[in-house]
């Protein structure tokens, strides 16, 4: 099958134009089509009837598709598109069956499901794959996204939505803006190829049209079909935690009181979105165990920390993760919680699910690394909705049940841990525990997991380490005894198994010369001086809707009052000020030195002293470490030659400081 990755646009206000990109990366060829061109919607129209192709677009499905199917299949101009179409999926944010059913009565071509049969006899699917709610991430822009791959060009629209695009020129700026998103798209597409193929093969397995869905609508789906869910009830006011006392038992007086504190409280639920609210309780809480402190609350366990933490293993100490295998399923099965669904699907719900994590680990055991893969999707989606009021597995008494039981757990694991002489907890989070223990002590300290795997049936996984820095729980350097790689937060990117597009990027050489140094005792201005590739050196940031954007501005002093009322004070940026005296000096941008970047700002570090840092648009805030950040939208040839290495290992050395290694 060959893929067709495209994008749209529509712009103009008194005569608005309507632009269609195409791009085949088996054929090498590019389409271009224009609404008022002779022809183009002629060819649009059988290129999108050709069962050959695949059509692969970001956040298509509710933007493209649907304009689409207005000028190419329902005769449409593009004056209807800015005048109904768009403000109903723009303002309106009416979905596309809602628009289908009152404008069109059906889907486009490639929407069509009774176009093709792919993945099943019995269930047909369309040719279109939407890559938003595949891609990680939450309602993440296709720039976040590109940046995050160190894409060659990032570009926000050169014109302003309602810019009459009347010269040849515009029309070529906007062409190549499309064909530089589609490029961004394919990259993506790239990166997902697991993703997309695990939804390929669920497809098929389940009988449905899976390839557009996130992990968790793909759940929602499947069992959905399976068990015919009816729709979910209104939430209720409130919950009660409900305690498996054959999986939680503790002697610890701290978690004695813990537990009946959440077994009495009334969980009060948000009625816009039907999760259970946290507690002041929890939010302001600490839990003390040892000499540990643990933050609880009705997401996962997070240790705190009042200081770094570097250490190694050696001829008398240890250092390994313990992590809960399949955690937070394995809580649904062990523990017997039944959701309150409707009628008796709670008991079929959870009968399912058991059969579904029988698969799994068997899978896993047998080294069925698709099979295994494809239901730790369908698992670990199923957990994402259970709090939704939206979705047909609401079931926030599971929710509540899992998050809880999971913490006590792991809390009372770490209880006795700490009783072992020369034991130390590193850190605990969500589902697993880094522990510092003697040599002399693995067996008591394997005996406290298998106890607790014994009891509970909850199986664990251990990780050695050889090296630990760590400067809080979710930033650190983990070296294991493999000589495998795990960074997380801030050293994300020297992770064995990177996931770069879960993450921005940030001047990733530090990270790497703090690897280095800690590996291999190599001098961070070795590692850095040595490195001539720019992506290393960059960082990123977006600017959401209420920053206004990101800019570079230069800022000065004025002093520009002018009384416009009695007591009234007016400046030339319009700002007010009520007083009785005149305001004083001010700062504020230079008019005429603001350079707009748009949504997602690129840079590395000048030293030039005259590159001014990136702001906001509005408010003018100033984006963190831009301070001599020149702009680097477009990746350059070569290396330039105004990058100040001297920044990159202080803030290096910096970030072994924070983690405690000795500099």
């Amino acid at each position: 099958m060959k893929q067709l990755i495209w994008d749209t646009e529509i712009l103009g206000k008194k005569k608005p134009v309507f632009l269609l990109r195409a791009y085949c990366p088996q054929e090498e060829k590019s389409h271009v089509f224009w609404f008022d061109k002779k022809g183009h919607m002629d060819k649009l129209w059988a290129l999108m009837n050709d069962e050959g192709y695949e059509w692969v677009g970001f956040n298509s499905k509710k933007f493209d598709s649907v304009i689409t199917s207005a000028v190419v299949g329902w005769g449409m101009t593009p004056e209807d598109l800015k005048n109904d179409i768009v403000p109903k999926i723009i303002e309106q944010r009416l979905q596309p069956f809602q628009i289908y059913r009152t404008a069109f009565h059906e889907a486009p071509p490639f929407d069509d499901k009774k176009k093709v049969s792919r993945y099943a006899k019995d269930e047909e699917v369309s040719r279109h794959i939407d890559l938003f709610d595949v891609a990680p991430g939450v309602k993440t822009s296709l720039k976040v996204y590109m940046a995050r791959m160190h894409a060659e060009t990032l570009q926000d629209l050169p014109y302003h939505h309602d810019d009459e695009i009347d010269t040849p020129k515009k029309r070529k700026v906007v062409e190549e803006y499309c064909h530089n998103d589609i490029r961004g798209t394919y990259q993506l597409w790239l990166a997902l190829q697991e993703e997309v193929a695990l939804r390929r093969d669920l497809s098929s397995q389940f009988k449905l049209d899976l390839m557009s869905k996130s992990d968790a609508q793909m759940a929602e789906a499947i069992f959905k079909k399976m068990l015919d869910l009816p729709k979910a009830p209104s939430p209720p006011e409130s919950i009660r935690y409900k305690l498996p006392k054959h999986i939680i038992k503790t002697r610890n007086r701290v978690l004695q009181d813990l537990i009946a504190q959440a077994e009495g409280w009334d969980f009060e639920i948000n009625q816009n979105n039907g999760s259970p609210i946290q507690p002041d309780w929890m939010a302001d809480g600490l839990i003390a165990i040892g000499a540990g402190r643990y933050k609880f609350g009705l997401g996962g366990l997070h240790s705190e920390h009042d200081q770094q933490l570097y250490v190694h293993t050696d001829d008398d100490y240890e250092v390994s993760d313990f992590d809960a295998a399949s955690y937070y399923p394995n809580i649904i099965v062990k523990c017997g919680f039944i959701p309150n669904m409707a009628g008796a699907k709670g008991q079929q719900f959870i009968d399912l699910f058991c059969e579904f994590l029988a698969r799994r680990m068997g899978a896993k055991r047998d080294g069925i690394k698709k099979v295994a893969n494809a239901l730790k999707i369908l698992l670990n989606g199923t957990f994402g909705k259970l709090g939704s009021m939206f979705s047909r597995l609401y079931a926030p008494d599971l929710l509540l049940g899992v998050t809880i039981t999971g913490q006590l757990n792991l809390l009372c694991i770490i209880d006795e841990l700490v009783k072992i002489p020369g034991v130390t907890v590193l850190s605990a989070n969500t589902d697993g525990i880094m522990v510092k223990f003697p040599r002399t002590g693995r067996a008591k300290v394997e005996a406290v997991f298998a106890a607790n795997s014994k009891r509970t049936g909850f199986e664990y996984e251990e990780t050695p380490y050889r090296t630990v820095a760590l400067r809080d729980v979710n930033n650190y350097i983990a070296i294991g005894i493999d000589g495998k790689v795990k960074g997380k937060g801030v050293h994300s990117d020297v992770d064995s198994k990177p996931e770069p597009l879960k993450t921005h990027r940030s001047f990733t050489i530090c990270s790497k010369a703090a690897l280095e140094f800690i590996r291999n005792g190599t001098p961070v201005e070795k590692t850095i001086n040595e490195c001539n590739d720019i992506r290393d050196f960059v960082s990123m940031a977006n600017g959401d809707g209420q920053s206004g954007g990101l800019q570079t501005v230069r800022l000065g002093v004025f002093d520009d009052w002018v009384e416009v009322e009695p007591k009234v004070w007016e400046n030339h940026i319009g700002k007010i000020s009520k007083r009785k005296s005149r305001p004083g000096p001010y700062e504020a941008a230079i008019p005429g030195s603001e350079e707009k970047i748009g949504r997602i700002a690129r840079w590395y570090i000048s030293q030039d002293p005259d590159v001014p840092p990136i702001r906001t648009v509005k408010g003018l805030r100033q984006v963190p470490l831009t301070e001599g950040g020149r702009l680097c939208m477009t990746l350059p040839k070569s290396f330039p030659k105004d990058v100040d290495r001297k920044w990159y290992i202080n803030r290096a050395k910096v970030m072994l400081k924070e983690m405690g290694v000795p500099v």
